[in-house]
């Protein structure tokens, strides 16, 4: 299958003598051309968040306006949250922690109980960046969190225990040093998702 381009993503824009000519008003592009627009706009964003409506007007080959539009779209739906990823080692981290618990319910009298024990008990814990309930492992749940030490990790688990006496079965981890940058194969980013989209462009000229 073809890898289309940012601008072949958006839609068959008009093409003049001298390019392409950049679209100032989306009132009659296509609902699919608007999804397109969308993933395309939401692909220069993962890889760059950082940057303006003009430079990614540019890239995408529609207009400013049409680009803050689009981004206000994704920001009510799909963009969560605009942030970094930091160094973790630089800023004192050194454990990575994944925390697989085997979680038993009975006893709060409802699934809602528990879950709403659960979420107040992680939301208390700023160390646990996720946490969810799955399968696998002998678990179902899991937390992933991040620590200056191995004895803040064990911290947390002695936590765990006494508050969820009643209700842990069983706890696996698997703790990853930072500071191994050797062990790494793939530093975490979401760029890889972005992968599939080829990033050249063809150079336009602006249009009076």
């Amino acid at each position: 299958m073809k890898q289309l381009s940012p601008k072949e993503l958006i839609m068959p824009s008009k093409q003049t003598h001298d390019g392409w000519q950049t679209v100032s008003n989306d009132s009659n592009v296509s609902p699919l051309s608007r999804n397109r627009l969308m993933n395309a706009l939401l692909t220069e964003l993962i890889k760059n968040s950082k940057r303006s409506d003009r430079d990614l007007s540019r890239t995408l080959h529609v207009s400013q306006a049409t680009v803050s539009r689009t981004r206000k779209k994704l920001e009510r739906k799909v963009i969560k949250q605009y942030t970094v990823i930091p160094n973790l080692v630089e800023m004192g981290y050194q454990v990575l922690a994944f925390t697989f618990l085997s979680m038993k319910i009975s006893g709060f009298g409802s699934s809602d109980n528990y879950w709403t024990k659960a979420k107040e008990w992680v939301r208390l814990h700023n160390e646990i960046i996720y946490g969810a309930a799955g399968e696998g492992l002998n678990a179902n749940g899991i937390l992933i969190s991040v620590h200056k030490s191995i004895y803040e990790y064990h911290k947390l688990l002695n936590e765990g225990r006494r508050d969820w006496a009643e209700q842990l079965e069983s706890v696996q981890s698997f703790v990853i040093s930072l500071e191994n940058v050797e062990g790494v194969s793939k530093n975490f980013s979401l760029n890889s998702l972005t992968a599939s989209e080829t990033t050249a462009v063809k150079p336009q000229r602006k249009i009076k």
